[in-house]
Order: structure tokens, then C-alpha cells, then sequence
């Protein structure tokens, strides 16, 4: 596979990245199990995206799968065992906010949810909040052939794959994962603002989530800039488990923040240690923080990094597939990172069956992104096909109907892969975009955003 890695080498080029992970997974595929006809489809999707900008990593990526894909699906190759390789090495590129690339939450914690289905029996297997599984998608391929449930979640998720032989990974092997912030303690209404014209851009650029650990201190620390004017700024200021407070526990509180000499200072109450905390912005995009207590002379130094975006519409990236294969059967499959700002624990429509995916040879696989939240309540991947079912109407107008027309007039975006029984795709999203492609056995591989 086509696809750049960031690691601590830095950014290498597209060709010099064709891990053998990927690229030999649709390799490892078995052919010749299916023949009853000669029909087959894929598409895939690499996440709604929500602002210009350059997509062509993903969109390479995209072209090549497809057109593995689809040899290996020409040669008979089962449309569950396409959906489980072909995320899978989606996952494991580092380019989509799945696997490798997923967004850290909060916390500073990667949490990863992800779906597969087929549609024969309606089969069906998801894992939610995984923190040390390589590939959730293939994690949730062993809940639906291993047990007898549909979901597992959280650790009990992560100690099911390690047990039954899934790839497990420390945290290090995620991009944007590699420090646990999880025992400091953050409110659930975090909300980033985007600062106004009026602010300067040196100001400006202490704007997100920052986090890291105090030299000296067993204690963990975390600045959310919610707000900047001018003056100064509204900021979150949270630890972890510290010695500075009564019970040892974390806390957090909002404070006003002012900028002072290029730096922005933050005046901690006495409640909870008194101490006046500086932080200056480097040129590399880190903060350096010194906190001091006038009275005692005690003062400590830490490096804050920021941490993922915290706005939800620039968090794209999500992973899907949806497969028609020569024995006629369907199978979708999703997989996501979730979104930067998200709260720990938080699950969104990817691993729900029936609102990120769903399968079912009667009529179609779905496979979904966009804004969770939503797609859950109007369980939208279910919607298509029960319009297909009930309503008789196409793939193409069960799918353009709900994303450009139901959830597009209350302002809810995303977009949606589909193929029916009959191999017909259909692409539909609301947003600026959709990184998306699609091949069929007399369609060449294409890869699209806009």
C-alpha cells in the first residue's frame, strides 16, 4: 500500500512506507471461494471531510486498496474477509483517524471503536473504548467469530483480543497516543473557541488542549485555552493525581488567564497551592511552564504539547468499507478513533450496529461518518435499509434521501458508502467533502473527495 507513516523518524515518503503489514494483507486473502457470478463491489471511505484541504496521502492510499481489492474479489476472495483487510490496513497506515492514526481523546488517551457485519446471517461483531488493540476492526471480527455476543467495550474489550490472539500494542505505537493523561480531571462541557480577528496570532496560537508531566512531581498537567480576547483568556487549569491536595486526588478548575510579556499566567486560588504558573509558547509548539510560590521559593518546570484539535468538525478521518462479492453476499465494516475533543469513555456511531454499519443481502451494506452523535439517533445506517425494505425505494435514493435531504435540513453532517445486493454504490455526503472511492467488476478503481 501507497501510504506515509509518521514515527520517530519523522515523515518518510509514500513509496519508502509499504509496510508489509499492509500491503500483504489483501495478499493473505483466500480466493476461489466464491463463483456464483460475476459480479462484485467495493468502496471505501476514508472520513467526511469537513475543510479543504490537501487529502491526496488518503485519496493514493484509497486508489491502491481498491485496485488490490479488486483482484482479489475478481478471484473469488469473501466479501467479510475484503471488509476485515482492507480496514485493517487502513488502520494500520497511520493517515485515517483509525488504528495507528486515531485521534487521542481528552486525556490524552487514544480510544479506538470499530464494527463489522455480514449479511447473510446478519452476523456481527464491535469493540468500543479499545486503548491497546492494533486493529479494532479485526478485534471485532473476533467478537462475532469467537463469541456469542455482538459488543465488548473498554479493558474487557482489550482482554478479550489479547486472549484469543488479537495484535495488542502499547500505547507508543499510536501517533498521537504516546503519554496517559487520564487521572486528571476535566469538566464534560470542554468547549475550544476559536479566537476572533481582534486577537493577535502569537496570542492566538496558545488556543487547544495542552498536557504533560511535571519534573520532579509525580503529577500530571493539562491546560485547555477555551477562550482568548486580547487581555487574556478563559482557561481550564487540571492535574492528575498530585501531593498538593488533601486526598491526592485530581482536580480542575476554570480560571482567568492574562498574557503578560508574551506568555499567558495563570494565578492558582490558595485552595489549591497558591502557586502563579507561566506559560511561554517555543517556536517548536510546545509550552514551557514554570510555576512558583512567592512565600516558599518552591518552584517546579514542566513542557506542555498540545494535544489533538478540539473542535469535532476538523476531526475527519474515520475508515469504512462495504463489499458485494461473487456469492452475492454483503459485508460493511468501520472503524474510528473518534474525535480530539472527545470525553473519555465516549462512544459514537461506528461500533453501533445499525447506525455507523449494517449489512444485509436482502438489500444492502452501509457503512457511515460523519457526526456520531447524530447518526445514532436517526440510526442511519439501519434508515437505508429499511427505505430499501419498506418504502421500495433504490439504494441510490434510500441513501441520497436521508444524507442530503433528512439530516442535511437539521443541519447534521456526514455521508455514507453503500452497495446493494444487485452490486450498485452509492457515495452520498452533506459535508465539503468526503474522502471516498469505489470499484466494481466494470468499474475501475477511482478515488474522489469532492
Amino acid at each position: 500500500m501507497l501510504v506515509a507513516l509518521i514515527g520517530v523518524c519523522g515523515v518518510v515518503s509514500a513509496a519508502e512506507a509499504q509496510t508489509a503489514d499492509a500491503k500483504d494483507r489483501l495478499a493473505a486473502v483466500e480466493r476461489g471461494l466464491c463463483d456464483s457470478d460475476a459480479i462484485y463491489a467495493l468502496v471505501v471511505h476514508g472520513g467526511a471531510a469537513f475543510f479543504r484541504e490537501n487529502h491526496d496521502l488518503k485519496l493514493t492510499y484509497i486508489q491502491q486498496t481498491l485496485t488490490e481489492a479488486r483482484s482479489a474479489l475478481s478471484a473469488g476472495a469473501r466479501a467479510i474477509d475484503v471488509v476485515e483487510a482492507v480496514i485493517a490496513g487502513m488502520e494500520d497506515s497511520g493517515a485515517f483517524n483509525a488504528g495507528r492514526g486515531g485521534i487521542a481523546n481528552q486525556a490524552g488517551v487514544v480510544e479506538l471503536d470499530a464494527s463489522i457485519m455480514e449479511g447473510r446471517e446478519l452476523q456481527a461483531g464491535a469493540v468500543a473504548s479499545v486503548r491497546s488493540v492494533r486493529n479494532p476492526i479485526s478485534a471485532a471480527r473476533l467478537v462475532m467469530d469467537r463469541s456469542r455476543h455482538v459488543m465488548f467495550v473498554g479493558p474487557e474489550a482489550d482482554r478479550f483480543v489479547r486472549e484469543n490472539g488479537g495484535a495488542t500494542v502499547e500505547a507508543s505505537y499510536f501517533l498521537d497516543g504516546g503519554e496517559n493523561f487520564d487521572d486528571v480531571v476535566l469538566p464534560d462541557d470542554i468547549e475550544v473557541l476559536s479566537p476572533g480577528d481582534t486577537v493577535a496570532p502569537e496570542k492566538a496560537a496558545f488556543s487547544g488542549t495542552w498536557a504533560g508531566s511535571w519534573t520532579g512531581v509525580p503529577m500530571k498537567h493539562m491546560l485547555v485555552v477555551e477562550e482568548i480576547d486580547p487581555e487574556g483568556a478563559k482557561v481550564i487549569y487540571a492535574f492528575g493525581s498530585n501531593p498538593f491536595t488533601p486526598d491526592g486526588k485530581g482536580l480542575y478548575r476554570r480560571l482567568p488567564a492574562r498574557f503578560l510579556d508574551g506568555a499567558l499566567q495563570v494565578i492558582e486560588p490558595s485552595d489549591i497551592g497558591g502557586f502563579t504558573t507561566t506559560y511561554r509558547l517555543n517556536p517548536d509548539n510546545s509550552l514551557t511552564v514554570t510555576t512558583a510560590k512567592k512565600d516558599t521559593g518552591e518552584s517546579y518546570q514542566t513542557t506542555l504539547h498540545r494535544l489533538a484539535v478540539s473542535r469535532a468538525d476538523q476531526d475527519g478521518g474515520t475508515v469504512g468499507a462495504v463489499v458485494r462479492d461473487r456469492c452475492g453476499d454483503l459485508a460493511a465494516g468501520t472503524s474510528t478513533g473518534g474525535f480530539g475533543s472527545k470525553t473519555p469513555g465516549r462512544v459514537g456511531d461506528a461500533p453501533i450496529i445499525g447506525a455507523g454499519t449494517y449489512a444485509d443481502n436482502e438489500t444492502a451494506a452501509i457503512s457511515a461518518t460523519g457526526h456520531g452523535e447524530y447518526f445514532m439517533r436517526h440510526v442511519a445506517a439501519y434508515a437505508i435499509v429499511a427505505a430499501m425494505k419498506h418504502k421500495g425505494l433504490s439504494l441510490e435514493d434510500a441513501a441520497t434521501n436521508l444524507i442530503e435531504d433528512e439530516l442535511a435540513r437539521k443541519g447534521l453532517r456526514g455521508g455514507v458508502v453503500a452497495v446493494d445486493r444487485d452490486g450498485n454504490v452509492a457515495m452520498p455526503f452533506n459535508t465539503e467533502g468526503m474522502v471516498r472511492g469505489a470499484t466494481t467488476n466494470d468499474r475501475s478503481p477511482s478515488a474522489e473527495v469532492y
